[in-house]
């Protein structure tokens, strides 16, 4: 081809592409000039779009007001309470505690030598947190009323949340699932051994003053009240290492201001430490002042009426010290121990050997001299 014919070609597509921007931009002035072209181009679009992409709607608008809860924001997570000999009380992230090897010194939750820990209670943000005091009352809250504190930090004196007076003092915290309906009663047990099961229905409604939880005899105190299903095993555990075991069926409803019965006879200057339910559990620990720890199982505690002396629980001596707590568990829990010096540990009880119940146990705690266990619970 000659190259005065492709110069001409070229020439012709120049004026073709040249001739196709005049004629839309013409198209765009027109388009601009008019809304009803716009609207019509936009249309075109549109119905474009929803036959590519369109399928049924996925929300639903509503015209009513929806009133949102403010404890729908709250994360409801694992969180650790703890009540200090002269009533201070905080919340703290269960995340601050890690897993530890048993035996060991643990680390510092108080700073305050002055002032230990006395109660331990595990549960979450959302659990409603019941407080019995030595009066005998009861109070509530939710536990994320009780501000976050840092693991050394004291925390605020628990009057602040509650309504108790200034002569009363807590010895017994539980947490309870506000939408739980697998227990129906609570179950009290005294130091001097007094028992009463009550239904919980009657604790649901409390005020911030509080109301009567049990009529408490001169020189008693309230050392445990349990969650149950009416149908669980309670044992009772003495500072002696005594322990006793009953059925629950065998002790009938009372109402919220009565005494009780006598649960455990108690010998000499003995008296009860703590009360547990082997709801859920085939296996119970006993722990010492001097941070001993022993596991065996419950079967191994004999059923007795109500009344009794109860069997030995834990072989004691001066190694052990005196007996300090009784938990029920499963291997896949884990125990945090607080002692008297304002320390911590928390270690998988699956690596506790399952022993006999008369058995002395293991060492849980490095203690110092002068050193004891003031709490525990379990995670």
């Amino acid at each position: 081809m000659r190259l005065q014919r492709l110069v001409n070609l070229e020439q012709e597509k120049i004026k073709v592409d040249i001739e196709t921007i005049e004629n839309r931009l013409t198209e765009l002035v027109l388009i601009l000039a008019s809304e009803e072209k716009r609207n019509e181009i936009l249309l075109e679009q549109y119905e474009f779009i929803k036959n590519k992409f369109g399928d049924e709607r996925r929300t639903k608008i509503i015209s009513d007001d929806v009133e949102i809860d403010d404890e729908e924001l709250i994360q409801d997570k694992q969180t650790v309470l703890t009540l200090s000999h002269d009533g201070y009380i905080r919340r703290i992230d269960a995340n601050d505690f890690r897993t530890q090897k048993r035996g060991g010194k643990g680390i510092l939750v108080n700073s305050s030598n002055e002032d230990p820990i006395n109660l331990v209670q595990i549960g979450k943000t959302k659990d409603e947190v019941l407080f019995f005091s030595d009066k005998g009352k009861v109070y509530r809250t939710k536990a994320y009323n009780i501000p976050t504190f840092s693991r050394t930090a004291r925390g605020l004196p628990i009057i602040n949340f509650i309504g108790i007076n200034t002569d009363e003092k807590i010895t017994t915290i539980i947490s309870l699932k506000s939408n739980s309906e697998k227990f129906k009663y609570l179950f009290f047990v005294t130091k001097n051994g007094i028992i009463k099961k009550t239904s919980i229905d009657e604790y649901k409604l409390i005020n911030n003053q509080g109301k009567v939880a049990i009529n408490l005899d001169e020189n008693d105190l309230l050392v445990s009240v349990i969650p149950t299903t009416g149908n669980d095993h309670i044992l009772i555990g003495t500072v002696d290492g005594r322990i006793s075991k009953m059925t629950e069926t065998e002790i009938r409803p009372m109402s919220r201001s009565s005494r009780g019965v006598i649960g455990i006879v108690l010998k000499n200057d003995d008296e009860v430490t703590n009360a547990c339910s082997d709801y859920g559990t085939t296996l119970v620990t006993t722990l010492s002042e001097n941070g001993i720890i022993k596991k065996s199982e419950t079967k191994e505690y004999t059923i007795y009426k109500r009344g009794s002396i109860g069997v030995l629980g834990m072989k004691l001596n001066e190694k052990t010290g005196k007996f300090a707590s009784l938990l029920p568990i499963r291997d896949t829990d884990s125990i945090f121990i607080v002692s008297s010096l304002g320390r911590a540990i928390r270690f998988d009880v699956d690596g506790v050997k399952t022993q006999s119940r008369v058995s002395v146990g293991v060492k849980a705690f490095e203690l110092e001299e002068n050193e004891v266990v003031t709490a525990a619970a379990l995670f």
